[in-house]
């Protein structure tokens, strides 16, 4: 496994190299050339990849966390099962990457159209932050019709009704004490009389 953590590769043509599950931590690669480069599962954690050309590279599995793509071109990319957690993908290019089951955590610069964009194309995209629009959203798709639904299935007494005790309860209780009622029985002597 290839380590480059906190190295400054800035401005570099490392074009169809082979960087498969390499450690990038905190390296600078800045305006680098990685075109067709191999970063299938590599750690680019605190990254640096402003202005990078990536065009037709592998990021499959690859996690990016905290990492700074701003004005990268990521153009036909493979980020199939790729993890992007709080990364700056301000002025990026995304066209004709392969995006499924890519997971955008919480990244920067990505638009309503972008976002959209991505989901189509099979990105998982996990927004923590909680906007007015969203917050509305889940009221009305989720909270409302929730309210709706226990309110048919409860009824109009509402969920009070459930921890009462029911009746039916007491009714059955007091058939098995009159069904544990004990009915005296003739001694055998007075049996014997009867007969």
């Amino acid at each position: 496994m290839i380590d480059l953590s906190h190295k400054d590769l800035s401005g570099k043509n490392l074009s169809d190299c082979d960087f498969h599950q390499a450690n990038m931590i905190s390296t600078i690669l800045n305006g680098c050339n990685l075109r067709n480069s191999n970063l299938k599962g590599a750690n680019l954690t605190n990254a640096e990849l402003r202005g990078c050309d990536l065009n037709n590279a592998s990021l499959c599995g690859a996690i990016l966390v905290n990492t700074d793509c701003s004005g990268s071109n990521f153009c036909g990319v493979d980020f199939a099962g790729a993890s992007l957690r709080e990364v700056n993908l301000e002025n990026t290019n995304l066209f004709d990457a392969n995006l499924k089951g890519a997971i955008f955590h919480c990244c920067r610069g990505l638009t309503k159209e972008m976002k959209l964009v991505l989901k189509k194309q099979g990105a998982i995209l996990n927004d923590a932050l909680i906007t007015k629009d969203s917050f509305v959203w889940w009221i009305q798709n989720v909270l409302l019709p929730t309210i709706a639904v226990l309110t048919f299935i409860i009824g109009s007494n509402g969920i009070i009704d459930l921890f009462k005790p029911s009746n039916t309860n007491n009714s059955n209780s007091q058939t098995s004490k009159e069904q544990n009622i004990k009915i005296p029985l003739p001694s055998p002597s007075e049996a014997n009389n009867k007969l």
